[in-house]
């Protein structure tokens, strides 16, 4: 996944959201909710970019363990 592809998703998620909330759970639960639910898919979305900041030191370790696991070999 490109850092494009990501950008795209967490700016089309929300809208998605939005909408399907205002056609079936507006009676239901305010748009408030709407906004908290695209919320949290988009901090799914964010956190699962391979490069992304939470993902960092992350990537970092697995390289370092795979520099490790070559010299073993």
């Amino acid at each position: 996944m490109q850092f494009g592809d990501v950008v795209f998703y967490s700016i089309l998620w929300p809208i998605l959201i939005i909408l399907f909330w205002l056609a079936v759970l507006e009676p239901l639960v305010p748009l408030w909710g709407a906004w908290i639910v695209s919320g949290i898919v988009d901090i799914y979305v964010l956190s699962k970019y391979k490069f992304g900041f939470w993902n960092r030191k992350h990537n970092l370790k697995k390289s370092e363990e795979s520099k490790d696991a070559r010299r073993n070999i």
